[in-house]
């Protein structure tokens, strides 16, 4: 038989699903918790009860998921996620973080460039047509080798 008095028995988690529905904020939690969550299903595995250990699962799976559109809110509006916060959501929150910081500097990059006399289009080695441009006419280009084709022919000068 499991021990009612279980620090995250299946009323207590019960309440911190239907509390984190209510709040707009992630609510404080041990940084063990989904350890020890994970320990509270082991017992109730191996004292056979099936029923109560797929519930447990279950309420656990719709916490996890209401914290995680939390942790993705937050990270839209740029906010930190509070201290108190399990070592699995401070990874996820972290490691997404890195993941949008890398997308943000690794788009295409454009290159300004003042064209220098009035090009009719033309086709870059690339095999791209571009023009035709006006004297002193300022362009963004984003494919870095046409961009090159431009500087390299005198085209037109990078600003």
């Amino acid at each position: 038989m499991i021990d009612s008095s279980e620090k995250f028995s299946a009323e207590k988690l019960f309440w911190l699903t239907q509390q984190e529905k209510k709040v707009g904020e992630i609510l404080p939690l041990p940084k063990t918790f989904y350890s020890e969550t994970a320990e509270y299903v082991k017992k109730l595995e191996l004292a056979g009860n099936k029923n109560e250990k797929e519930n447990y699962e279950k309420m656990l799976y719709n916490l996890k998921e209401k914290r995680f559109q939390k942790i993705l809110i937050y990270l839209a509006y740029g906010k930190s996620i509070p201290s108190q916060v399990p070592d699995e959501e401070r990874f996820l929150y972290e490691k997404v973080k890195q993941l949008i910081d890398e997308a943000k500097n690794s788009g295409p990059k454009t290159v300004r460039i003042k064209i220098s006399a009035d090009l009719p289009e033309l086709t870059t080695t690339t095999g791209n047509k571009i023009g035709p441009f006006k004297q002193n006419q300022i362009i963004e280009v984003i494919n870095s080798s046409d961009a090159e084709f431009i500087l390299n022919n005198k085209l037109g000068e990078s600003i």
